[in-house]
């Protein structure tokens, strides 16, 4: 081969890769800028380089979630199931944790065989003492709960839960049914006029249950108006034992009991008419206390009833004989 040749074969060389650079210029592989002066052996050896090397090392990995650009990527399955789920047919979804066991904390209940009540609230106190005083005159060998009128072992005209209406006003004040109608005002005062002769002929006493009363008046009561009678009665004893008797809030709940049913079956516990229950109070005498509400004449029931309060005090160590 002769010279000639050679540098003929060497231009057509250089002419197939002048051709090729201006191609990848055109694609973009390459940048279009006039490149630095280079011996065409530099310029062979860079030609010869992957042109998609340089990307690969730049291009963001796709992200976990397969929210990657590429619009084809297939999206997990939520469903598939989990290579560590001690489930057979769990699909994927972890067991589901046990909740906590829920500690509640039981509040400490407000004690009424307490007889002094020091952990509770005044007002509290009071409001059990009303629901106790009026349990226990809705018994049957307290007071029970009549509907019709009659009189009391002293005369009295009572009504409902032992509730003495003797004067007019205070008769005329009750809600009186007849057949299931309201009473009008003739019809009580007819009823009222009839009980006040039955009181001055003496017909009333121990002896007499309030049954032998049921035919003298067709006037009767519902059961709510006994109960709108018993609760205002009950209320008003508190109010006037705590305004009468100083001591009467701090006394053991069940002498407070015990003054209620004695105020509500007899009147007003004062000074006067209950001279030595008052100093046995004074004296936290239990003795005293028990030898003195025998007095009011007590209905022997009634009065076991009171004996085993007081009786109940000295069992706690409260007061001593």
């Amino acid at each position: 081969m002769s010279k000639y040749d050679i540098t003929d074969d060497m231009n057509q060389w250089e002419y197939a890769i002048y051709n090729m650079l201006q191609r990848q210029k055109e694609m973009g592989i390459i940048p279009t800028t006039k490149p630095t002066a280079a011996t065409p052996e530099e310029q062979i050896e860079e030609s010869l380089k992957n042109p998609y090397e340089s990307q690969a090392e730049t291009t963001p990995k796709p992200r976990a979630d397969n929210s990657s650009k590429n619009p084809y990527a297939q999206p997990e399955n939520p469903y598939a199931p989990s290579a560590k789920s001690p489930y057979k047919y769990d699909y994927g979804t972890k067991p589901r944790p046990e909740p906590a066991e829920e500690v509640i904390e039981e509040e400490e209940e407000e004690r009424d065989d307490d007889p002094d009540c020091l952990h509770m609230d005044i007002n509290k106190k009071m409001d059990l003492l009303l629901t106790k005083a009026k349990d226990h005159l809705r018994r049957k060998d307290a007071e029970d709960m009549i509907e019709h009128l009659y009189l009391d072992i002293y005369g009295n005209i009572t009504i409902g839960v032992g509730k003495v209406i003797n004067d007019e006003e205070t008769f005329m004040s009750v809600n009186f049914m007849i057949n299931g109608r309201p009473a009008t005002k003739a019809e009580k005062r007819a009823a009222y006029k009839r009980f006040k002769e039955l009181q001055e002929q003496g017909e009333y006493g121990e002896s007499i249950k309030a049954d032998k009363y049921k035919t003298k008046s067709p006037l009767r009561v519902t059961r709510q108006t006994m109960e709108d009678l018993l609760d205002r009665h009950v209320r008003n004893d508190i109010r006037r034992l705590r305004s009468g008797m100083p001591e009467f809030e701090s006394l053991p709940l069940p002498l407070q009991e015990v003054l209620v049913d004695i105020r509500y079956n007899s009147g007003a516990i004062t000074v006067d008419n209950w001279k030595y229950l008052r100093e046995g109070i004074s004296e936290k005498n239990l003795t005293k206390i028990m030898a003195n509400i025998r007095r009011g004449g007590l209905h022997p029931d009634r009065l076991k009833w009171a004996q085993g309060k007081i009786k109940s005090i000295k069992n706690w160590g409260y007061w001593k004989d």
